[in-house]
């Protein structure tokens, strides 16, 4: 039985490995190492089900944009049979109060050009970033980069 709810939602701020268990082997060739996330002490939040990890969200913690007060949402997943039941919503939660803590202004988003993703992120107050970062432009330049002000 399926036993989500906020509370099931963990934060760990990190450095160095990681290691993980419960997320499906589908899930889990989906995830992003975080390598450099890890190294910099970024935070990362899972949520679960019982044991299983269901959602998972990064928030970087180098600071990024012109006057360096945007902190980025590195990574937000939710395994397929989770959505739209809260889990994303939780997580993105999570990730602007982390930025906010850290002192941000907004939440950079690099989303998925997909009208899901992208819609996902619009209805929590993102909108288009008028200034992308310019690396992580460089590196994803078909994503949607997005702002949420905080």
């Amino acid at each position: 039985m399926e036993t989500w709810s906020p509370q099931n939602l963990r934060r760990r701020r990190v450095s160095g490995e990681l290691g993980g268990r419960g997320a499906s082997e589908r899930d889990r060739d989906d995830q992003p190492t975080g390598r450099s996330q890890r190294q910099r002490g970024g935070t990362f939040f899972g949520v679960f089900d019982a044991e299983e990890l269901i959602g998972m969200g990064v928030v970087d913690s180098a600071r990024i944009g012109r006057k360096d007060d945007q902190i980025q949402l590195a990574y937000l997943y939710v395994s397929r049979r989770f959505r739209g039941r809260g889990v994303g919503v939780a997580l993105f939660e999570a990730a602007s109060n982390c930025a906010r803590e850290l002192g941000a202004s907004a939440l950079y988003v690099s989303s998925a050009p997909t009208e899901n993703t992208v819609d996902f992120y619009l209805h929590r107050g993102c909108s288009l970033a008028p200034d992308p970062e310019p690396g992580l432009f460089a590196a994803e330049p078909d994503d949607i980069h997005l702002l949420c002000p905080l």
